[in-house]
């Protein structure tokens, strides 16, 4: 019975729990936040320009003939500026992660580390993986 040489990834950065995928998972959290502040200032300043709440509700929530996008710009300007600083750091550990670090494949058989050469057709996934010079995308 051949045993045939089994093909991990468990070296590969992107597939544990490692410094790509944690910072891919706060750079979304920090464009969803972004967005959460983002949207209310957008409809603080409709209304401002439009008056589209109705005066009645308008008079209930004490704002009628008040700028609610210029009352609040103090909370706007705090709330942009923690949201930008926490996007802008992961996405400058990510640019330095892709243009210093590179991956690869770990081929084993019987749990025997197998040397790339002896692999005979999985010569191409021994080569490394450089981030920076792999096309991400198809155009």
């Amino acid at each position: 019975m051949a045993f045939l040489p089994s093909l991990s990834f468990d070296n590969h950065p992107l597939t544990r729990s490692s410094g790509v995928q944690t910072t891919a998972i706060i750079i979304l959290i920090a464009s969803a936040f972004i967005c959460m502040v983002a949207s209310p200032c957008a409809m603080f300043l409709i209304q401002d320009m439009y008056h589209i709440m109705p005066e009645f509700i308008a008079r209930r929530l004490k704002i009628s003939g008040k700028t609610i996008s210029t009352s609040t710009l103090a909370y706007q300007v705090v709330g942009l500026a923690l949201g930008t600083i926490f996007l802008i750091i992961p996405l400058s550990f990510l640019t330095v992660f892709v243009f210093t670090k590179n991956g690869g494949a770990v081929i084993t058989q019987n749990e025997v580390l197998l040397e790339c050469p002896a692999t005979g057709t999985l010569n191409d996934l021994c080569s490394p993986i450089i981030y920076s010079k792999t096309p991400y995308s198809a155009f």
